[in-house]
């Protein structure tokens, strides 16, 4: 979608008191998929989001009409978690929470404390699932079952592949397929994941999401068995071919401790909202390197561009899988390729973990 006028514009305040009408036609080639929209002001969308101010946006396309996947029930999943205080109120976020990017005591699946689900022996469920959380990451896993992946942050795989566990960072989406097993009563779990953390006063910041498994919800195998098939081909998976690449750039993830606090940056700068980072010729590919120097990792999300992953031996990924957010460990760095095919105007890029975000670590990609 354009991020220009009443499209997917992160430059659009809306003040209180007043409205914004967002009025925009999804292009013929949009791909189908499972996204979702949260406020974008700056030094505020922390706050907001983490008060819950997200919600889930369903694109059907090619993938649903796949006799399999249109056989399956489908559930949306979307992950947030948060803060309640003995009187009811969200607290105020401390400076630790700014460090290391904030995470909730409560964490729930659309709204409910770890439901339970129930399904068949061998019936098939498709699960959009998404982090709208702040900071939290969740590592997925199902006990007794392995999930068939087959659609992330930009649209279908063009196979399903056959997963134990799946990593969302903080805005990331995917969709899966489980087919029921056993009877009985099986978890699913985020498994502990170690993000690090920021040091202060000679401590290791918290990073919270890494200390114990959370059981998200239980899953109630039961009754009459169905007899369910699962796809061996998906529909609409975007052509992985770019051919040329017009530029090759770097852009490295860092943090300071300075006069006015701590600072997250993209390049060695903060954002700066009148401020052009990066132009770009519309119509042209390029290749992106993120390099993450800090002590802890970073979600790198790319508005209205999705990319694709290029691996160790400079191909690209094998899964073939469009995405908008990937993962940056500390002290390592990602390469990805991206089309800037359709829209020109101003686009956000910037690290996932809101406080960070608000804190600096967001750049502007203009294409023209």
């Amino acid at each position: 979608m354009p991020p220009t006028g009443s499209g997917d514009n992160a430059f659009v305040q809306v003040m209180p008191g007043e409205s914004f009408q967002y009025d925009f036609d999804l292009p013929a080639d949009h791909p189908g998929g499972t996204f979702w929209y949260h406020p974008h002001i700056h030094g505020r969308a922390a706050e907001q989001v983490f008060r819950g101010l997200v919600g889930a946006i369903v694109v059907e396309g090619d993938l649903d009409r796949v006799p399999e996947v249109a056989a399956a029930r489908e559930r949306l999943f979307v992950l947030k978690d948060g803060t309640i205080d003995a009187s009811g109120r969200v607290p105020v976020a401390t400076m630790m929470d700014f460090m290391n990017g904030r995470e909730g005591q409560l964490v729930t699946i659309n709204g409910a404390l770890a439901p339970r689900l129930a399904m068949r022996p061998g019936e098939v469920e498709r699960w959009r699932i998404v982090n709208a959380g702040n900071a939290r990451y969740y590592r997925l896993r199902l006990s007794g079952h392995t999930m068939q992946w087959i659609g992330s942050d930009g649209g279908p795989l063009s196979t399903p592949k056959a997963v134990d566990e799946l990593l969302l960072p903080p805005g990331k989406r995917a969709e899966v397929l489980v087919q029921a097993g056993a009877p009985g009563v099986h978890r699913l779990s985020s498994l502990p994941y170690s993000r690090g953390g920021m040091m202060m006063g000679g401590m290791m910041g918290r990073s919270g999401s890494s200390a114990t498994e959370l059981t998200l919800a239980e899953l109630v195998v039961q009754g009459e068995s169905a007899a369910m098939d699962l796809p061996t081909r998906l529909a609409g998976a975007a052509d992985p071919q770019f051919g040329e690449v017009a530029a090759r750039r770097e852009l490295v993830l860092s943090e300071a401790m300075g006069p006015g606090g701590m600072r997250f940056m993209i390049d060695g700068r903060v954002f700066g909202h009148e401020r052009v980072d990066i132009r770009v010729r519309l119509d042209t590919n390029e290749e992106w390197t993120i390099r993450n120097a800090t002590d802890m990792d970073h979600p790198f999300h790319l508005h209205t561009n999705p990319f694709q992953v290029v691996g160790a031996d400079g191909r690209l990924a094998p899964s073939g899988a469009w995405e908008d957010t990937v993962n940056v460990p500390r002290g390592r760095s990602v390469t990805f390729r991206v089309r800037f095919r359709d829209f020109p105007g101003k686009a956000m890029y910037h690290c996932h973990i809101l406080e960070h975000e608000d804190l600096g670590m967001m750049g502007v990609v203009e294409v023209a």
